[in-house]
């Protein structure tokens, strides 16, 4: 795990690396609080251009709809 994750560490416990690709990085967490175990995908370079801004937008819309 890259130094990235370090600001996510106070709330979450960080389990392991599920996978990896262009945007980022995805990782197995579990919540102190609560317990509950997610997946948080840490992205890089968001902001980029409009054109990969536009696309990870509507992949972050449609994780959210699956979610609910």
């Amino acid at each position: 795990m890259s130094a990235s994750w370090k600001f996510v560490e106070a709330d979450y416990e960080l389990l392991e690396q599920i996978g990896s690709g262009s945007y980022g990085e995805v990782i197995k967490a579990r919540h102190r609080k609560s317990g509950k175990v997610c997946a948080i995908k840490y992205i890089k370079d968001i902001f980029y251009n409009a054109y990969e801004a536009k696309k990870v937008f509507r992949e972050i819309s449609i994780l959210r709809k699956l979610s609910a």
